[in-house]
């Protein structure tokens, strides 16, 4: 199969201000099925990045539409590694850079499919005000983000689904928040402190033979196992054989010790 990547989007020495500034919308070339994006991301600001996520956090908000508007994906910058991973046959994943003054690069590759019948697609950035890299005595920030895009040979068209809830202690049953009649192909979820996580219980069709408890511990064996990066500390990824969400049977309940933010990933392709 033959590829080739067009750049559709460069801001060069993209100048922060102290507010979230929305880019206009970018047309993606028509040229056959979508395969994939990449992305180069460089922050170069005023003051030392403290922590890791601070570089991809300079996009506060990234949407890939397809020609009636419904999203690809529309999700923050800082969730773009860990959706890459997921979407990842091997379990790749790019650690966004941190703590330097000499313009951190984060690169990493998002393997979103697009079908011809869905295009042309559409892109489209915010970018955030500098005070969301958290730099120590900031003042101002540039980046430079360039996005290209892949053309190959696509059966489907991918979407993620994300979803933020407040978990509680106990059970958490998330079925309310996914996207029903959905064709899912991925479903993982993050906490905001791993040690808050206890169980996962989940059946795709409500038959009582089809539950199974996993503990925290064997969710992370599965993804030691199965990524080549291994487990990535309050990321989930639950394994499902591809299946049809449906409210009235599917069921999921994620087990906390604690309060917690739960971020909820459904990767489906419709």
């Amino acid at each position: 199969m033959q590829m080739k990547s067009k750049t559709v989007k460069q801001y060069a020495s993209f100048a922060l201000s102290a507010s979230s500034q929305l880019q206009s919308q970018e047309i993606v070339p028509t040229r056959g099925d979508i395969i994939g994006f990449d992305f180069n991301l460089t922050v170069d600001s005023v003051g030392t990045l403290v922590t890791p996520t601070k570089v991809t956090a300079a996009i506060e908000k990234l949407l890939i539409a397809d020609k009636s508007g419904k999203p690809l994906i529309d999700c923050a910058g800082t969730d773009l590694p860990f959706i890459a991973l997921l979407l990842s046959p091997h379990g790749s994943y790019d650690a966004p850079a941190d703590n330097s003054t000499s313009s951190p690069v984060w690169n990493d590759l998002l393997a979103l499919t697009g079908k011809l019948e869905d295009q042309p697609l559409f892109i489209q950035v915010t970018f955030a005000p500098y005070s969301a890299l958290a730099a120590s005595g900031t003042t101002g920030a540039t980046v430079d983000f360039t996005i290209g895009v892949w053309y190959g040979q696509a059966t489907q068209t991918l979407r993620v689904y994300k979803k933020v809830i407040t978990g509680v202690v106990g059970d958490n049953y998330v079925d309310n928040v996914l996207n029903n009649g959905k064709i899912t192909q991925s479903l993982s979820f993050r906490v905001g402190t791993e040690s808050n996580l206890t169980s996962v219980t989940f059946s795709p069709t409500g038959a009582t033979d089809d539950y199974q408890a996993l503990l925290k511990q064997q969710i992370i064996d599965l993804e030691n196992d199965a990524y080549k990066d291994e487990h990535q500390t309050g990321l989930f990824n639950l394994f499902v054989e591809p299946f049809e969400f449906s409210t009235a049977n599917s069921s999921v309940d994620i087990v906390l010790s604690g309060t917690d933010t739960i971020t909820v990933y459904q990767i489906a392709t419709n």
